[in-house]
């Protein structure tokens, strides 16, 4: 089953941190995707799952610091993961509902500050990190230049966000080299965001 909504994913949340606090465990971890999304108000759908960015240290009082954020540890802590299996078991959602498999962004690299962006709610012992509307931007972006079209949910989902317009050159002046393929599709999928144009071509190339 999925998570339909924002109050769903809130109360699977709630009920692995009251979890994790009758074990006398405490973690934080940081989300994007269509969690984060709904978290933020920003888009209103189901997702099958709670994206994990990153982890970060709990504070004695209040929310982590910046600087602790960092990649998630591999595997996941164990108490962690059983409460969310727990959850998952008697929610009826996917067994691996938490995902760590965006972490691997951190080898691509994040957007620069986004740490101090993040925003923290508390779910007993559980600290979740949101990340901005900011740097969703990028992150979805990096996703809709690789989905199958502009109807895809990573196109929308950057619609939703409304990102500002912004300059995206296929080359360098006077430097006569293109744009890598990738940039080059993530520059199309940027300039179809910005401009609210969505549809694709007729002959099946790149939308716009």
């Amino acid at each position: 089953m999925d998570l339909r909504g924002s109050g769903e994913v809130e109360h699977a949340l709630t009920l692995v941190g009251e979890l994790l606090a009758a074990e006398g465990h405490a973690y934080a971890i940081t989300i994007i995707g269509g969690a984060a999304l709904g978290l933020l108000g920003v888009v209103d759908r189901t997702t099958a799952d709670v994206d994990v960015l990153a982890f970060a240290t709990p504070a004695a009082n209040g929310p982590p610091e910046p600087t602790t954020l960092r990649a998630p540890p591999e595997p996941l802590p164990a108490p962690l993961v059983g409460a969310a299996e727990t959850v998952a078991r008697d929610v009826g959602l996917d067994r691996q509902w938490l995902n760590a498999g965006p972490a691997l962004q951190w080898h691509a690299g994040l957007p620069p500050g986004l740490a101090q962006r993040v925003t923290w709610r508390q779910y007993a012992a559980l600290w979740v990190g949101v990340v901005s509307r900011y740097d969703l931007v990028f992150f979805k972006l990096f996703a809709a230049a690789d989905s199958t079209g502009p109807r895809s949910v990573h196109y929308q989902d950057l619609l939703a966000l409304r990102p500002p317009p912004r300059n995206c050159p296929q080359r360098r002046p006077g430097s006569g080299r293109k744009t890598p393929r990738r940039r080059s599709a993530r520059c199309s999928t940027w300039r179809c965001a910005t401009s609210g144009t969505i549809s694709a071509s007729p002959n099946g190339g790149p939308p716009c």
